[in-house]
Order: structure tokens, then C-alpha cells, then sequence
């Protein structure tokens, strides 16, 4: 399901790249950056994530081809998502991981 959605985008070029960023990266890092302005351990793991993130919907934004180009990788099959699926467990399990060493 995932992979079509993002070949789907893939193929609309430049308006697929706007309507990934508005619809799916976008939303995240508006809430993260505003609603947790933590500075100090271990919270700031993902105030770093959401602003990270409005840098990479900013410059997707400014660089379409640049974000074209990662959208790509859905043509690798599971392989081009296993670095961001990766990364999105990590984030998954960070509160946990809080919640028990605290």
C-alpha cells in the first residue's frame, strides 16, 4: 500500500513532492517544533527530530528535484524503505525507553 502511494506521488513530479510534504511531513513538525521546545536531556532527542524534519519539508520545498530524487527509492522495493523505517522505530521506542529508565 505504502509503496504504490509514494510511486504514485513519485509520478506526479513537483505536485507530488508539495502534497507529500503538506500532507505527511509537514503537520508532525509544526506540532513537534511548537508544542515541545525542550532544551535539555533526554527530550531534546525529539524537539532535534521535529526541527530536523521542518528543515527537510523546507528545503523539499525550495528543491523539488533534490526531494524527487529521494522519493525515488520506492522503485527499490523494501530496501528503500528500510533506513527510514529503521529510524521511525528508534523514534517509536525512544518514550518507552524514557518511561522504564526514569
Amino acid at each position: 500500500m505504502w509503496r504504490a502511494f509514494f510511486a504514485d506521488l513519485h509520478a506526479r513530479g513537483i505536485a507530488g513532492v508539495v502534497q507529500r510534504r503538506f500532507l505527511i511531513e509537514l503537520w508532525p513538525a509544526l506540532l513537534i517544533v511548537t508544542l515541545h521546545p525542550v532544551r535539555t536531556r533526554p527530550g531534546i532527542v525529539l524537539t532535534l527530530f521535529g526541527r530536523l524534519l521542518a528543515a527537510k519539508v523546507a528545503l523539499s520545498l525550495l528543491r523539488p528535484k533534490l526531494a524527487l530524487r529521494s522519493m525515488s527509492l520506492t522503485g527499490k522495493g523494501a530496501s528503500g524503505f528500510l533506513p527510514a523505517g529503521l529510524v521511525q522505530i528508534a523514534l517509536g521506542a525512544f518514550p518507552g525507553w524514557l518511561a522504564t529508565a526514569g
